[in-house]
């Protein structure tokens, strides 16, 4: 995607189709230039086959294993040949947010990698960050887009999010002890993603310059490597009595009116060394569902399987420790 600053400054945030059909310079120069009358966000495009291309090879070969701390992101759907009748269209992959907003109890820290800068600031809503950043920003479709994500804000907002909303009736003071010191928010904006279309086959990149550089890239092959795990699970947050203690609480407090719906979570944790992608990888392959997510941040991965509308599988890595959450 392709910003325009004051009307005359290009700045890159790039969007593109990896086809076999390329684009000329002068076409592209030309249709930027009409475009960029009338908006000054510009998502360009382009297509390529990828039949030989799977949306984990393209990840891995984007990040690194050795890349622990990159900000990045794998959403993936039902791929053809699947039993289910609403086979799933799209995966979508990003890396390299050019912002970062990461809050915790209304500080809010805010990384601008293009511009190599970071600031802090005392916030009441963290959510209206993204929105203050995007004010004056006016979008132009230079070509249609696929129907899918294809670039913008991707992250996670915790549970403890819901207590800036509920000020009165949820201070953060009266929040359970914080054992994990993780983000209340983080998100990345993702101005270059990658999206495979599993009916076309064709995998469509966000960014126009940087196309080469993207295509060299997942082009390269990787090798499935995974490593023995420690010990058998053992520790746990909550003992077997203390997790039906609060099953029948729950139904007590459903009975009275006080709630409609929770979810219980227990905690379980073991050492590992197995690199947090190749858990996914093999998680997606002995437990395949119809929607599945990788995202990484800082010293945190956070992976989701939803085999069905009862069940999620969680997987939560922080410092080669993995918590499953059923």
């Amino acid at each position: 995607m392709t910003k325009i600053i004051d009307g005359t400054e290009l700045v890159i945030l790039m969007r593109v189709l990896i086809c076999t059909i390329d684009f000329t310079a002068a076409d592209e120069s030309e249709k930027f230039v009409e475009a960029s009358k009338k908006g000054n966000l510009i998502p360009l495009s382009r297509s390529i086959f990828s039949d030989h291309l799977t949306p984990v090879l393209a990840y891995r070969c984007l990040v690194k294993e050795d890349d622990r701390d990159a900000p990045s992101f794998l959403f993936e759907s039902v791929e053809p040949g699947s039993n289910d009748s609403n086979v799933g269209r799209h995966s979508v992959i990003g890396a390299q947010p050019s912002i970062e907003i990461v809050a915790k109890e209304n500080m809010v820290t805010i990384m601008d990698h293009k511009e190599g800068c970071r600031t802090e600031e005392f916030v009441e809503d963290p959510m209206t960050v993204p929105r203050r950043i995007m004010e004056g920003w006016t979008p132009q479709l230079l070509d249609e887009l696929p129907e899918a994500f294809c670039g913008g804000w991707v992250g996670y907002f915790s549970y403890d999010t819901v207590r800036y909303v509920e000020k009165k009736n949820l201070p953060f003071p009266s929040a359970p002890p914080d054992d994990r010191n993780l983000p209340d928010v983080h998100l990345g904006f993702y101005d270059d993603v990658i999206v495979f279309d599993h009916v076309d086959k064709e995998a469509f990149n966000d960014g126009i310059n940087r196309l080469k550089t993207l295509v060299s890239r997942v082009s390269r092959s990787i090798e499935f490597n995974t490593q023995l795990f420690g010990t058998k699970l053992e520790d746990s947050s909550l003992t077997s009595e203390e997790y039906k203690e609060a099953v029948l609480a729950a139904k007590e407090h459903t009975l009275a009116g006080d709630i409609f719906q929770t979810v219980l979570s227990q905690r379980f944790e073991r050492r590992t060394f197995a690199d947090p992608f190749e858990i996914y990888r093999a998680l997606r392959i002995v437990n395949p569902s119809p929607y599945m997510t990788y995202l990484q941040v800082c010293l945190v991965f956070s992976e989701s399987l939803v085999p069905n509308s009862n069940l999620l599988v969680h997987l939560v890595i922080l410092r080669l420790y993995e918590y499953i959450l059923p």
